[in-house]
């Protein structure tokens, strides 16, 4: 494979009104070409199947944004009918996104109960909203819950974005890192991914448009690479997702992926790494 290509997913949708205008904007207007859907949150009348049939562009890519963070879970028997909630949230801002802090989180969950709810999670965005591609996780938790994640990706034949752990030092939104196990646990799985994740937060830049751009610069031929967007058409859930839906719905963003012979892609051309 010599073609550069690349995924743009927008995560959380279901997590408010505007987010899910926001993926749909960006997929209409923009250059995003997939989205993962968070499926505790789905009312069951979200559809995205008008949205592609009316549309002479690809189809969009459809994953599930398994969630253990936030809402109410789907097997509320298994979770003692609590609502998630990220570790620390509002108590200790020097811990709120640190990594022992989510993997003390983490270590109340017994395995077989997580991966219950992530089947559910994954069975009820197939029945509201339709064949999926992929899954990947909200704020990157799938990496606290060992290898539960792999086994449901594998279990659904579906794709899954590289896991990526918080680092010890907390800043808001979180500093996401590689796992360097990742690629090697889903070879021998058998579960597809792509060439490398990029979990930047381009808003955190002086200039975000332009910090995006020089990182499409950087693909090389042959590389498969997801880029991490969250666009909304409202600031209720911080204005930096309006600012990703702008860079998203730019002319130039379409203009600068085509000077850089970027392909537009999905997780189902994911494959096994090598």
């Amino acid at each position: 494979m010599t073609e550069k290509l690349v995924i743009i997913n927008g995560d959380d949708f279901g997590y408010s009104p505007g987010i899910k205008e926001g993926i749909a904007v960006a997929y209409i207007e923009g250059v995003l070409t997939s989205t993962s859907a968070m499926a505790n949150l789905l009312t069951g009348e979200e559809s995205l199947v008008d949205l592609k049939a009316r549309l002479t562009k690809p189809p969009l890519g459809i994953g599930v944004h398994l969630n253990l963070t936030y809402g109410k879970p789907l097997r509320g028997d298994l979770f003692g009918n609590q609502e998630f909630t990220r570790p620390m949230r509002g108590q200790d801002p020097a811990r709120e996104w640190s990594n022992s802090a989510w993997a003390e989180y983490f270590r109340q969950y017994e395995a077989e109960d997580i991966s219950k709810e992530y089947r559910a999670q994954i069975l009820r965005a197939q029945q509201v909203l339709g064949v999926l591609d992929h899954i990947d996780s909200h704020h990157g938790s799938d990496y606290y819950v060992g290898d539960v994640f792999l086994n449901v990706a594998r279990e659904f034949n579906l794709a899954a974005r590289p896991s990526s752990p918080l680092s010890e030092i907390s800043i808001e939104g979180g500093d996401f890192q590689n796992d360097p196990t990742f690629f090697d646990r889903a070879k021998r799985m058998g579960v597809r991914t792509v060439t490398r994740p990029v979990m930047d937060y381009f808003y955190r830049y002086d200039n975000p448009q332009q910090a995006f751009y020089a990182s499409l610069a950087s693909i090389k031929p042959g590389e498969l690479v997801e880029y991490m967007f969250h666009p909304s058409i409202d600031n209720q859930n911080g204005d930096w997702r309006m600012k990703d839906l702008e860079i998203l719905t730019d002319p130039h963003t379409a203009q600068r992926i085509k000077e850089l012979d970027i392909t537009l892609t999905t997780y189902s051309t994911a494959s096994i790494p090598a």
